[in-house]
């Protein structure tokens, strides 16, 4: 299970870690993020009494560090941590 954090405000959410790329724009399962990659955390399916079910981002254009468990990115308009 993944957790994706936005650092300006915390905003984001736990679950599944799926990505989209320009070569293949479905959301796939990944074990890590590239630059480039729409990253999507969330459910599967929807969540009855929650008022999201998951949280996708812009596409990644920095990898800021990278490590076996977290990585921290930039988006064109924020910055996040992942853990894997």
């Amino acid at each position: 299970m993944a957790q994706l954090r936005r650092t300006s405000d915390g905003a984001g959410d736990t679950g599944v870690l799926r990505v989209a790329t320009k070569e293949n724009p479905s959301f796939q399962f990944v074990e890590e993020v590239r630059v480039g990659d729409v990253v999507r955390v969330g459910s599967l399916t929807s969540r009855m009494f929650e008022f999201q079910d998951y949280w996708t981002t812009t596409p990644i254009i920095e990898i800021v560090s990278n490590s076996r468990d977290m990585c921290v990115f930039k988006t064109g308009n924020s910055e996040y941590t992942l853990w894997y």
